[in-house]
């Protein structure tokens, strides 16, 4: 990860420095101030050998030329890709036409480098061999973490492996019409269109037919084994045979998600094709209608809206995938204007989730994913008060949970998908914030019952990865999100399972990676739990520098999280909670300012419930890196 940054004229004179990470040297002096002292040491070298790369005990410096400017990357990490961006960087401030000798007696021209410079650093993405190598270092000082323990968690390494396709026949056509195939389509009735779609896998719907088969094929994979779903062969085999090369290339990517982490989604083939696709779906035409069921639910607002007016009347079940999947977008990326508008969605929320549950409907668990995630989005609600906060976490401890437990009864029905982001948005959002806000003993209790769900769920979802009826990125997300709790409940407990400690660098593969083009939301979910994971086991390193400056790089990585997610409300949310809490732990003066500096902004920036959170965080971790020193 970068660390900081050095600028000097061509002559080796200093004009500008920054160091993001305030790390230490094992005498616990500054790392900066040592490397400032150690580049002005050899900068007459440095200038006459012009290196690319140095590698120090600690740190790497990246070198880029460019007269009249030697800019110095540091980093923690060796990275071609920083090799790169200090060249570019250095060649944008040359071509500025910045002066350094304005530089050295005027603010102006040093903050215009300054922007130029950290807009740079800020648009390089996170990176996952970062999270492999702090979780490196973890490992190799696991004899200096005290306290190791057993997990009990059953985490399983993704193997990818290859799929051989199986050819599906040809059968007699059992219904009358093409038109009835598409009508079991909009009723839901996934298992009845591959019973039958095979009778039009010859003829004029040939193509459109084995659209059908692959994608309720593998709708029904993201159902609990115990619900029988076509196999991986057989729906690869299908998907081949497709002649439309969009429809081929969607179906054979989510195909793939489930044998590794995948290189393109249906919505990056969407995106690739959109113009194409778009002619499409304005003809009338059973085309146009099997690439609206091929596409629902993609995340794209207009598309969603568009299936919501046009099957409003004529398939639920394809209204409430949109309805759901439109949901999700909007807690995703505004906060609500008010608490009115809050409310008034929850209680359209509410009353399709009550109507479903009369009905003992197939999309009754769609209806409470809507549910759950509307309260989630109630959080970020600008102007709810503490009193209205606290009720609204009552209500789902009450009621929310009452709801999961009735689905859990009939959880064959209940896809993969929804079983995974239900877990991860109520560990790590809904239950973070009752955790910190709660008392003591409270905590405690709710801690034991956590950890027992935590085990069973990780089972669970490796059970799943065994018979490939999980998406591979899912399943990262998932179980690292199931970790990142329990290395929490850990950590209060002055523990660190030490098979998490060794499980770590395995389990940050470089293909993760994909996901930051492919899949952001599941991208970010993923680096924000590795890191809170990376901390909790952390805090019980006894090493003081090691654990100080995981502490710091952690913390200060959650704060990137932070600042790219400013479109992602409830995920910058989260990368604060994380972060305020690991600055606030490490005791530091130079983390304790940023934590007061987070208060002091988010103040500005969130409601009087979030910040009534966030200093609850402060003050109780405070005392505790007080007590710790």
């Amino acid at each position: 990860m970068i660390l900081g940054y050095f600028l000097f004229d061509d002559g080796g004179i200093l004009l500008l420095d920054r160091q993001f990470v305030a790390v230490l040297t094992r005498d616990k002096s500054s790392l900066f101030a040592s490397l400032l002292t150690a580049i002005t040491r050899a900068m007459e070298e440095i200038l006459h050998q012009n290196p690319r790369h140095l590698e120090l005990e600690e740190t790497h410096l990246y070198f880029g030329y460019k007269s009249p400017f030697i800019f110095v990357l540091v980093s923690d990490s060796e990275n071609e890709a920083y090799e790169n961006l200090a060249d570019v960087i250095a060649h944008e401030l040359a071509e500025a036409n910045l002066d350094p000798e304005e530089m050295h007696v005027s603010d102006i021209p040093r903050q215009l480098a300054r922007q130029i410079i950290e807009r740079h650093i800020a648009k390089t993405p996170l990176l996952v061999i970062d999270l492999r190598a702090l979780a490196n270092i973890i490992k190799t000082t696991s004899e200096f973490i005290r306290n190791k323990t057993k997990s009990e968690l059953i985490v399983k390494i993704p193997k990818a492996i290859e799929l051989k396709p199986e050819k599906v026949r040809p059968t007699k056509p059992k219904l009358k019409s093409f038109d009835e195939l598409v009508g079991l389509y909009f009723d839901g009735r996934l298992s009845d269109v591959i019973k039958h779609s095979t009778g039009f896998f010859e003829g004029e719907y040939s193509d459109l037919a084995r659209i059908l088969f692959v994608k309720a094929g593998l709708t029904l994979r993201h159902y609990d084994p115990k619900v029988w779903a076509p196999s991986l062969e057989k729906l690869y085999g299908v998907a081949l045979e497709i002649s439309d090369s969009i429809a081929r290339s969607a179906l054979i990517a989510e195909i793939s998600s489930f044998l590794r982490i995948p290189s393109e989604t249906p919505l990056s083939v969407y995106l690739k094709h959109s113009d194409t696709i778009s002619g499409i779906l304005q003809q009338e035409s059973f085309r146009s209608t099997v690439y609206e069921i091929l596409f629902t639910p993609i995340p794209i607002a207009p598309f969603l809206n568009m299936i919501i007016r046009k099957y409003e009347s004529r398939s639920r079940y394809l209204c409430c995938l949109a309805r759901e999947n439109l949901m999700i977008l909007q807690m995703m990326q505004q906060k609500p204007k008010s608490v009115d508008e809050w409310l008034l969605a929850f209680s359209r929320a509410k009353e399709e989730f009550d109507r479903s549950l009369k009905e003992k409907s197939h999309l009754l668990d769609h209806n409470y994913h809507i549910l759950l995630s509307t309260l989630i989005w109630g959080v970020l609600t600008p102007d709810i008060t503490v009193e209205d906060g606290l009720k609204l976490l009552d209500h789902f401890v009450r009621d929310i949970e009452k709801y999961r437990r009735e689905l859990e009864e009939r959880s064959e029905r209940v896809t993969v998908s929804h079983k995974a982001w239900n877990i991860i948005w109520v560990y790590n959002i809904l239950m973070r914030i009752l955790l910190e806000i709660a008392d003591f003993d409270e905590r405690k209790k709710v801690m034991r019952r956590l950890q027992r769900n935590i085990i069973h769920s990780s089972k669970y979802f490796s059970e799943l990865l065994d018979k490939r009826r999980i998406p591979i990125h899912l399943y990262y997300v998932t179980q690292i999100s199931l970790i990142s709790l329990l290395t929490r409940i850990s950590a209060e407990n002055n523990t660190a399972p030490e098979d998490i400690i060794d499980l770590l660098p395995n389990f940050a593969p470089r293909d993760i990676q994909n996901l930051f083009e492919i899949d952001t939301q599941s991208f970010y979910q993923y680096y924000l739990s590795f890191l809170e994971t990376l901390g909790n086991l952390a805090l019980l390193i006894d090493l003081h520098v090691v654990r100080i400056n995981m502490l710091l790089k952690v913390a200060h990585l959650l704060e990137r999280i932070a600042e790219a997610m400013s479109d992602a409300p409830i995920y910058r949310l989260l990368a604060k909670l994380f972060a305020l809490r690991f600055y606030t732990l490490a005791g530091t003066k130079e983390a304790l300012d940023s934590a007061k500096k987070m208060l002091s902004d988010a103040r500005k920036e969130f409601s009087p419930f979030i910040v009534y959170v966030l200093e609850k965080i402060y003050e109780q971790h405070s005392r505790k890196s007080q007590s710790a020193s």
